[in-house]
């Protein structure tokens, strides 16, 4: 699969090799968790819109009737209406946990120039300032495939660039292994938003997940 390309077939592909960064997924859109991971973890319910449609994926041993009210259910409802997917789920167990944005993917590698403050340090990519660790990047996840950023900046450095350095720093170091790199965020958060811009990361999904 190239990132490369911009249609139908790539996009989806993107979505199930997010997705199978947290968990199993067989040939029918079944989730099962990870070896040697907490099975509870593996989401109920996932919804993602692309350009041309939507993809469903349900827990593996979610019931059928359940299944098939979600699959019947407007998938606009589905991806934006948490409370009533959440009543829906519920007739099986209560739904714990759910979260929803846009997914991201880096397009092209970034050059070393654009993170001249950031260092290598105890796994992850730092700034440091007087000495001190004031933000960090680290991939959340990561398989042979690809990786998720997770970033943290310290509220009183924000606002100085730190955060884009040390996103193409991270990006860098996992396009450089050969690995699709992802970056995403919630529907609310407006600094991810515009740091996903900055960056120039092309928008491949929106999701929602119910776990």
């Amino acid at each position: 699969m190239s990132i490369l390309n911009n249609n139908n077939n790539a996009k989806v592909e993107l979505i199930h090799l997010n997705i199978g960064l947290e968990n199993r997924i067989d040939t029918s859109d079944n989730l099962f968790p990870l070896p040697d991971t907490d099975p509870a973890q593996v989401a109920h319910f996932v919804i993602a819109q692309h350009s041309e449609g939507f993809e469903r994926f349900f827990r593996h041993d979610l019931p059928l009737p359940i299944r098939e009210k979600l699959t019947n259910l407007d998938p606009e409802q589905a991806l934006y209406d948490f409370e009533l997917v959440k009543s829906i789920l519920a007739e099986d167990k209560p739904c714990k946990d759910v979260w929803g944005g846009k997914g991201y993917v880096f397009r092209h590698i970034p050059d070393q120039s654009e993170f001249p403050d950031v260092l290598f340090h105890e796994g992850s990519f730092v700034v440091m300032v007087e000495n001190e660790p004031v933000a960090w990047a680290w991939s959340q996840e990561k398989n042979g495939k690809a990786a998720e950023l997770a970033l943290e900046v310290l509220p009183q450095y924000r606002r100085r660039g730190y955060g884009r350095q040390l996103s193409a720093a991270w990006a860098n170091h996992i396009m450089q292994q050969g690995l699709v790199a992802f970056y995403s965020h919630l529907h609310d958060n407006l600094p991810s938003q515009a740091l996903a811009h900055s960056l120039g990361v092309v928008q491949y999904a929106v999701s929602a997940g119910y776990s």
